[in-house]
This record gives structure tokens, sequence and C-alpha cells, in this order.
């Protein structure tokens, strides 16, 4: 017979839980909900289940410990335990307690501890709690969590990204800067530390660096995830910090990373030189109590510094041998924790992550050296409090800060407050060399050439500069119930996010020369002759009159999002053996202009999400799941940026002769002459430029015309006049969908798990994701204006009635009528009305002349299975295998780069054509496995290995050439991914230490870190242009049939030549010059038509078209793309024996960074 004291007094025991349950929690109350995790459990013996039972729960994340009693049911519950590893007792009457060590918490989940039997004689645990922590009883998330004793022992990059890697599901960087969960794009998942939203504003990308040592857990959650987890297609990645505790903790590192200096250089022409920076870093952090049980602080901070050195590309032409790039950062953070009351406690935490960098180009020269400033600081206060017996309340304000400022390298000399010149950079692009019997009648005609030898050079610098600063300022409240099985939450939350950007090009230079050297060859193929020409590029900020904005006129865009959301979600455990999961979360963003005025609003979004568990034996070691949701993205701000500060990128083209010049390299020297004066970009728009020619025969370039100087010169004193001007966009704002919806997905995930083991868990699962829609801006008439709008239609839009892209207001336009198009605007063309809402759909563009745009699609199919061991017998194991296909014509949020220049994908519909296909975060095979093996003595070894199946590679033509009046981005010349793949990625690191007391408080830890351990450098991203930019200008026939020919077919590039685009039935208009429409109608009409690149060849090497000889009058077939003439019959291994293939097609771009060490010593007390 047990004996009771309470027994007789059940009220009064229900009571005493009650109180116990809250002043327990005083040490259990620590943060936001996503930062902690909830503990359940039952005591019972062999008659049923225990009331009054005394339960402690004792660990790190808990300075003064928690206590409850059970209930009347026997049951007891932690809310709010930080995550981490604890120790749980039980004990009855005068009998000692029975602990039991290893019970986990988890950030975002309730663990529910198996039952604690109780007897006479003692108590115990019948249950081991890793079974719980394999299979997450009751979840329906995909995803691992990785406690900070689990990450000493793996080699990371000592950064939160790094682990998102070792995640099944995540398939790495796809290009974008961040990695791809389950087809999803890499800028298309958030990003969460302490409950602040550090993804990056603008881009997307995550947007904080962290000091590594003040990581408690980090979470990915990869799919299925709850309501409270929004605006993201991919994952959450949910990083929970460390906290002060009552005894007084510190640590300090010194960590070391060589690059390995026994590889082979890669040969220069691959464009890659895959390096590790030589880095030091010096961690360190101190924690403790401020007022002991009641405040403590925690502090972190992270000194780095990394070099890196990379043979120089053209190191005659640069003048260095090596370029160098380094960084120095210094990462601070800090939290205060305040336990105001036994159930109320406020957190404040703080982290900043300032940076700088330098950087050499070691492809193209002086003017791409740059030196750029990065991060920001995040602040957040948050408010725990528990009310009643089982209520939750969390509240959280804060701000978000991030800049990044880019700046040419070194200055030379500054002109004014507003413009700067620097060092011009020199890009050498060796063409082919062929060579022929005969010399020209005259080198300098480029007609006469009949052997050659072809380089380019270009000087600059036109890189885009600029500098960015954007912050998020956010509220969230959230409230938690947990009562008879159901765990509710509900919550809400607003986000105001904001962006100030200066951006200019090359910090007013925004010229650049490009030289082609085409000079003909000997007997003995030596060149001879002299250059042929100069082409001068002026990149700037178009007036909208065909000129340039005036140096000081920086484009300075502003704008604003709001963001709001409210969800309510519960997880009903029905029985043992069934648990529903199920809620909804509403969102909305309202898009501001600089003023905070609202212009533009995303329509609320309604995302339901649905989960059951059910466990067949209802003991908590096996699993069936199934879940459907739908998810959410958000408008980034590098969109709504250019919506609300429109802006005219021109581009004014001249050409003029090389003559004056005695070489090639007479040319280079004076643009890198320590002399401003002699061959440089004019550094002034004064008269005074030139001086230089008028008083010694010798200046500057100069491109720039104002009133003050409406001469545009060369060195030389030549006139230069523009033969070609392009401007893109408009100085109105760009109208915006009325009826837009955000990029949302849909997901259903159906998986099975068992704990076979008390330490052993095998899981399988199939998962399925389908886009519904995107956001993206949009160009309907080939980019003379923009929308934003979901692409597919139909469009709802007010432009403005005084931009005459849209209204031209000429009398002679008559809307529905082709023939006067060349006057109307693109409102007038579809019949829109000037101050009204405007509709077009796909029939309306047709009808107007214009291209439409399919829908995006994006469909990812996976399965997967995965086994793991929780630690047991000195190891731990993960390991799983991914079987997947990602599919549709949009790969999702991307940004390549930071130029303004448009070139995204849905931007026109001929970046549409021949899409569909396999997206580039395609992998088919996914096979990872991590573990860690516990030596005697101290010592450990853990280790990641990684193989990846390689991603689709595409072949497609970019006509940003300068001999057609547009520059589309990347034109699919086949199916999207149907040129094949790249290779597959192996990869082996390996983590060992040895750990050692030096003293009963103080450890210490020496580590080494192999990455890459195989060395496989294996190339990653590969150039995918395969023709070559241009094509030939110069047809002529003579009276001799069969004669009419391009005589400079082996001059330019591979492109399709203006009278081939000018017959095309149905598009061709015979005016002499290729237009958007007639490359729009060809890009169509190879749509689907190859599905190799031999084939693809094939067409190019044979393709002809009939062109009416003047002297027989008789049509003869021309080559369509001459460019092609005399290359190979078929498909060439190397891209430079054929003048029509781009010469860099099929090199790497990127490689797997080579074998690296990261040694050092860690103290920690």
């Amino acid at each position: 017979m047990r004996s009771l004291p309470l027994a007789a007094h059940p009220r009064r025991r229900l009571a005493r839980a009650a109180l116990l349950a809250i002043v327990g929690l005083a040490g259990a109350v620590p943060s936001l909900a996503g930062t902690t995790g909830n503990l359940t459990g039952t005591v019972v013996d062999q008659t049923g289940p225990v009331p009054g039972v005394t339960v402690t729960l004792n660990g790190p994340g808990l300075p003064a410990g928690a206590q409850t009693v059970t209930d009347a049911q026997g049951k007891f519950r932690f809310l709010a335990v930080p995550p981490g590893a604890y120790t749980i007792s039980a004990s009855l009457g005068e009998r000692p307690p029975v602990s039991r060590s290893g019970i986990v918490a988890s950030a975002g989940e309730t663990t529910a501890i198996p039952p604690i039997l109780l007897t006479i004689e003692k108590v115990q645990v019948t249950a081991q709690t890793e079974e719980q922590e394999l299979i997450q009883p009751g979840s329906t998330t995909l995803g691992q969590n990785l406690g900070a004793k689990t990450l000493e022992t793996l080699p990371t990059a000592r950064s939160y990204e790094s682990v998102v890697e070792m995640v099944s599901g995540s398939a790495g960087d796809d290009g974008t800067g961040g990695h791809s969960i389950y087809g999803a794009s890499g800028l298309e998942s958030t990003y969460i530390i302490d409950g602040v939203n550090t993804t990056a504003v603008m881009t997307g990308k995550a947007g904080k660096e962290l000091n590594f040592d003040f990581v408690e857990e980090i979470q990915v959650k990869t799919g299925g995830y709850e309501p409270e987890f929004g605006r993201a297609l991919g994952g959450v990645v949910n990083v929970v910090t460390k906290s002060g505790t009552n005894q007084l903790q510190g640590l300090f590192s010194t960590e070391w990373s060589l690059r390995n200096d026994t590889g082979n250089p890669l040969p220069a022409g691959d464009l890659t030189i895959s390096k590790v920076g030589d880095t030091a870093t010096f961690p360190m952090s101190l924690g403790g109590p401020i007022v002991r049980d009641h405040a403590w602080f925690f502090l972190a901070y992270a000194p780095t510094r990394e070099d890196t050195t990379h043979p120089q590309f053209n190191a005659a032409i640069d003048g260095r041998n090596e370029a160098t790039q380094f960084k120095r950062s210094n990462l601070f953070s800090g939290k205060i924790t305040w336990q105001v009351t036994p159930a109320q406690r406020l957190t404040l935490t703080s982290f900043s992550d300032p940076a700088e960098w330098q950087r050499q180009s070691e492809r193209w020269g002086l003017g791409e050296d740059t030196k750029s400033t990065t991060g920001g600081t995040d602040t957040a206060l948050k408010y725990t409090g528990i009310f009643g017996t089982g209520f939750i309340l969390d509240g959280q304000i804060g701000t978000h800060r991030e800049s990044r400022s880019d700046e040419p390298l070194p200055f030379e000399f500054t002109v004014g407050p507003d413009r700067h010149s620097s060092t011009p950079s020199v890009r050498k692009n060796p063409g082919g060399t062929n060579v022929g019997s005969a010399p020209p009648q005259n080198p300098d005609d480029p007609t006469q050439v009949n052997a050659y030898e072809l380089r380019y050079l270009s000087a600059g610098p036109y890189p885009y500069s600029g500098e960015d600063k954007a912050d998020r300022d956010f509220a969230r409240l959230t409230l938690e119930h947990l009562v008879d099985g159901h765990e509710i939450k509900v919550g809400a939350d607003r986000e105001q996010n904001h962006l100030d950007q200066v951006e200019d090009y090359g910090w007013g230079t925004g010229m650049a020369l490009e030289w082609t050297d085409l000079r003909a060859s000997d007997a003995q193929g030596h060149a001879i002759g002299t250059p042929t020409s100069v082409l001068g590029i002026r990149r700037c900020w178009g007036d909208g009159q065909g000129g340039c904005l005036q140096w000081k006129d920086q484009i300075q865009p502003t704008s604003q999002t709001v963001s709001s959301s409210v969800y309510i979600q519960d997880r009903w455990t029905i029985n043992p053996r069934v648990t529903l999961t199920y809620g909804a979360r509403l969102e909305g963003q309202d898009l501001r202009d600089g003023g905070g005025r609202t212009v533009a609003k995303v329509s609320d979004t309604l995302s339901p999400r649905f989960g059951v568990t059910y466990d067949p034996q209802g003991e908590g070691r096996m699993k069936i799941h199934g879940s459907w949701g739908r998810f959410s993205d958000t408008l980034p701000l590098e969109i709504t940026s250019r919506v609300f500060d429109p802006r005219i990128t021109s581009i004014r083209l001249y050409r003029t002769s090389g003559q004056g010049y005695n070489s090639y390299d007479q040319f280079v020297g004076t643009l890198l002459s320590s002399d401003p004066s002699l061959g440089h970009l004019c550094a002034t728009d004064t008269p005074a430029d030139n001086a230089g020619w008028q008083r010694i025969g010798f200046g500057c370039w100069d491109f720039e015309r104002s009133p003050a100087d409406p001469v545009a010169h060369d060195p030389f004193g030549r006139v230069l006049t523009p033969f070609q001007t392009i401007d893109f966009g408009t100085r109105f704002p760009s109208p915006v969908d009325s009826r837009l919806r955000a990029g949302s997905q849909d997901e259903a995930i159906l998986g099975f798990e068992w704990a076979f083991t008390p330490h052993w868990a095998l899981g399988t699962r199939v998962i399925r994701r389908s886009l519904n829609q995107a956001i993206e801006d949009l160009s309907l008439d080939n980019g003379r204006t923009y929308i934003v709008g979901n692409p597919g239609g139909a469009y709802h839009i007010t432009p403005d009635p005084n931009d005459h892209a849209w209204f031209s207001g000429d009398a002679r336009c008559v809307p529905g009528d082709p023939t006067t198009y060349d006057f109307c605007g693109t409102g007038e063309r579809l019949g829109c009305v000037p101050g009204r809402e405007c509709t077009i759909d796909n029939a309306g563009l047709s009808a107007a002349g214009f291209s439409p745009f399919p829908r995006p699609t994006r469909d990812f199919k996976g399965a997967e299975i995965s086994v793991d061991k929780t630690f047991s017998k000195g190891f731990d194991l993960s390991a799983s295998y991914l079987y997947s296909k990602t599919e549709g014509n949009y790969r999702g949020r991307y940004i390549e780069e930071r130029d303004p220049h448009p070139t995204e994908a849905f931007d026109f519909p001929i970046l549409t054509y021949n899409a569909q296909g396999f997206l580039p975060q395609d992998r088919r095979h996914q096979l990872k496995i991590r573990g860690m093996y516990q030596f005697p003595r101290g010592f450990h070894a853990g280790g990641t290995y990684r193989w990846l199946s390689g991603t689709p590679l595409s072949a497609t033509t970019d006509p940003d050439n300068f001999n057609n009046p547009f520059a589309y981005g990347s034109i699919y010349l086949l199916p999207q991914g149907a040129a094949g793949r790249t290779p597959s990625l192996q990869q082996l690191d390996l983590h060992l230490s040895y750990d050692w007391k030096i003293s009963e408080r103080v450890r210490s830890v020496l580590f080494l870190d192999v990455f890459n351990l195989l060395d496989r450098q294996t190339p990653t991203r590969f150039n995918q242009q395969f023709l070559h930019a241009g094509s030939a200008e110069n047809l002529s026939c003579t009276s001799v049939p069969g004669f009419c020919a391009y005589s400079d077919a082996t001059t330019f590039g591979g492109e399709p030549t203006t009278e081939f685009l000018d017959q095309l039935p149905g598009a061709g208009n015979h005016n002499g010059k290729a237009d958007a429409a007639e490359w729009d109608a060809w890009a169509r009409s190879i749509e689907g038509r190859f599905h190799s690149v031999e084939a693809l060849y094939r067409y190019f090497k044979t393709t002809t078209f009939p062109y009416r000889n003047p002297y027989t009058n008789q049509d003869e077939q021309v080559a369509a793309f001459p460019g092609f003439g005399n290359c190979p019959a078929g498909l060439p291994d190397d891209p430079t024996s054929c003048k029509g293939i781009y010469d860099l097609y099929g090199l790497s771009l990127e490689r797997q960074a080579p074998r690296s060490l990261r040694f050092g010593m860690k103290v920690s007390f």
C-alpha cells in the first residue's frame, strides 16, 4: 500500500501543483515562442497515475531551476524551456529523488517524456528519452535541430549558414548565395535569430553574420512547418543564442585557417582560381550573473582577418602578378536577461557584424578593384510571461539593420564633391587565331581582311557602384495555451522594411573602351597591320531625351514595405496514437514610396496548413505522418526600389579609328599611365579636356557632352558622335497591378518514422511542392516600360497619363491600327485610357503586337530515406538520401548582381521561350552523412560527407553586344537544362579534437578541421552562353551567281544576321535593322525544336535564307549564321575553333574550394 501525504487533500494538492507550476517556471521563462520548447510527462505506478509527485528540472538554460507537481491525472509540464539538455527528477514523500539526465528540449517543440514509474522502493524512468528525440511524436515538421555540443564535434565553417548544408533537403548554393531547400530558390528561406527576422531586406539572403560561440541551437525547418513561420517558400533557419547563468563562464579561442598551397594552379583560360584565404579568428565570450537568480548577461566577440591571393590574369597588362583580397570583420553579440517576477522575464539581445572588404580583381584588372563595407546592428527586447496554469504570453519589438557600400579602388583623383575617377580597368579576352596565305590589301579595312589575329581589350571602369542602407522595424505578439491535449497558439506581427540607395555607374566615369585589334597574318603566321577601331561605351542614367544626367545626379531610390500577419494553430493530441495539427496564416503587404505613402498592396493571402500523425503502437516509437500546406512569400525591396524611384539606363555607343596609336601596347600604356592627361578617360566635363590634344596632340577620351562642352572627342581631337543610343525604362513610376497576389506554393508530405531501438530510427518520406504564382517586374513592350504583376496576367494597372512611353499623345496614333504603332505609346496600343485602370490579358497583348507571358511554374518531387542514431556507445550518426526532380520555367527569386541593368527572368517574353525544363537547383541525388565518435581520454572525431549529383546546364545567347537596340539577358536556345549537367560533387570534412581539464573549472580543447579532404576542386558553375555575341554585317554579292556572302563572317559572332531576321515570316519588316519583335520571333521559332547541343549546332551550321542578288535578280541561299561558316562539320570540343561559339562556353566559373585546414585551441571556464 503506497503512502501519499496529500492523498486526503486533493484540492490542496492541485492548488499546490498550480502554484509550483508558476513559481517553478521562474527559470523557464526565457524568450519568444519559436526560441523555446515545452516538456510534458506523466508519473504512474502499478495502479495508475500518481498525483502530488514533485518533479524538478535543472540545466544550464534554467539558472534557477524549475519545479512542479503532478496533477490529478499524474501529469506535469514545464513551459517555455530554453533549448538544451536537462536533468529531471521525481520524488514522493521522504524518499530521495531519482534523476534522469539527457532530457532534450527543442525550440518550438513539445517533448513528451516517457512515463515515470513509481514503486514503493524507488522512482525510475522506464523508457529512453532518445526515442522521443529521434522521431518527435505528434510533429509533422521536417528538419533537424543541432545543439551547441553537437556542433562542437563537427567540421563547420563557423556559421549557421554552413550548418544548413548538413541537413537533408538542402541542395547547397544554387548560384544565388543562399541554400536551395526542396526545390525552392536559395533566396526564398527565412533566417531568424532569437526571434528577429534577419533575412536580408533587399535580396532575401541570410542578412546577418553571427559569432558562432553565441549559438545555443540551430533549428532548420525544411518543410511542413507551422503557421507561426511565414514569408518563406524554402525553409526556416531558427537560431537560438546562449544566455548567462548563475555561474560565471567564459571562453577564449584562437582559430587559424590555411589555404592549400600544394595544389596545381588551374588553367588561366578557365577563369577560375579556387583559393581559400588565410584566416585568423579570436572568438571570446563571457557570461554569468548580474544579480544571482534574477539577472544574467552573456557577451561574445570575434575579430577576424582573412587574406587571399590569386594569380593575376593578364599580369603584364595589369602590372601585377597577384591579386590580393582581404576582409576585416568584428562580430559583437550580447544578451541581458532579467527575471522581473517569478513568472515574467525580459530579455535584451543585440548583435552586430561590421566588416570591410578590399578586393583586387584577378580576372578583370585594376578598374574592377573595389572596397566594400558591410554590416549592421540588430537589437530586440522580448517579454515572456506565464499566466494561469497554461498560458504563455510573448511579445517582442526590435530592429534589423544592414548596409553595403561599394567603391572602386584606388582613387587617383577626385573632381569636385560628386565625381570621382579611378584607375581604368583593363580586360583582355583573347580571340581565336586563324592564319591565311594572302595579306589583305588594306589591313585597316575590316572588309579586306582575309586572315587575322583578333584581340579585344576593354577599359573602364563602368562597374556599378553605390550604397544600400536597409532596416526592418518589427513588433510581434504570441499567446500560447496548453489545455486538455491542445497546444493552441495565436499570434500577430508587423514588419516595416525600409531601403535607401545611392546608385551610380563607376563613380562618375561610366565609360569604357573596347579595342578590336584586327590584323592580317603573314605566311609565317605573324600578325601584321594596325588596329581597326575602338568602341567607346558611355553608360549613364538617362535624362529621358537621349542624353545623360549630370554627374551629380545619382539615382537615390527610397522604398518601403509594411508586412502584417496573423495566425492561429493547434496541435491536438486526441489520444496516445493520433495527433492533429491545423491552423492558418493570413498576411498582406503594403508597398510604399519614400514618403511613406501606400501606393500599392499585395492582396491578403490565406495560408491554411493541416497535418496528422498516427502512432500504431501508441508508445512514441513510431509514427505515420502527412501534411498539406500553403506557403507564401513577400516582395523584396529590390523590386520596389525600381518601381517607386524609376530610372532610365542609357547606353551610348561611339566608334572611332585606332589610328594615332603606334601599337596596342601604347593604347594600354596610356590608359594605365600615371599622367591622367594622356589617354585616360576624361576626368572632367569641361572644354579644358580638349587642351591636351590641342597643345601636344594627345589628350583624353571624352564621351560626355553638355552645354559647357558640346563636343565629344577621342585623344586625337576626332569628334565622336554616338551611332546608337539605347534606353531602358522611363522617368515615371512603374504601374503596379491593383490585384497583385503574393508568390505562393502548395506542399504535400507523406512520411513514416520508426525508432526500432532506443537509439536508432529509420525514416522515409515523399515531398511535393508546386508553385502557384510569383511576383515579377515585367516589360510588356520589350524594355520601353515596366510593370509589377503576376506573370501570365491578367494585369490591372493605371499608368501615369503624363508618361509618353505609355501615352504619346501623337495625333498620328490610331489605337487598333498597327500601321500607326510607331507613333503610339504602349497604353494606346493596348487600348488603355489615360487616368483609368486598364485590364490587360495575354489576348490583348497579342492583338497589340506584343508577346504574352506564360504563368511561372516550378514543380518539386522528392523521395527521401534517413537513418539517425542518438549518442550511445561512444558515437552518433545521421544519414540521408534524397532523390528528386525540380522542373518548370521559373527558378524563383534570384539576384545575380547589384547592377540595376534589367536582366532578370520574366523581364521580357523572349526570356521565357525554351525556359520550361530542369531548373538550376535540380539535383537528382543527394547523399549526406555526418557523425561523431568519442574516444577514451578526451579524444573526439567527427565528420561530414556529401555526394550531390550535378545540376542542369543550358545553352543560351545574350544579345547585349551593342549590335542591336536592346539587351535582353540570357535567351534559351534549348529547353532549359538540356545542355548537360555539371559534374557530381563530393566532399569529405573531418574534425579532430582533444579535450582535457586543466582544473576543476578550466577546460581546454585542441582541435583540427580538414575541409575537402579529397581536394577535388570540382567545377560547380559553368559559362552557358553558347553563341558569340554579334553577327556579320557586310553582305555583298557579285555578278557571278552563288557569290552572295558576308565579307566579315569571320570577324563577328554567331548570332543571326539582320538580313535573316528581316525576312522572318510574319515578323520581318525588311527595314534593314534588327528590332525587338524580330528577335522575339526568331527565339520563339526555335522553342522546343532542339534537345541537344549537337542538334542546335547543326542548325546554326546549315541554316540559310533566300537573298535577292541585285546583279542577277535571283534568290540565293545565304548563311543565316555566317559565324559558323568556317567551323568544323561537327560540334567542336574546343569552342575557340568556331567563331560562332562563345570562346568561354563550357568553361567553369566557380569550383569547390580546395583542401584547407583550420586549427586552434579553446580555453573555457
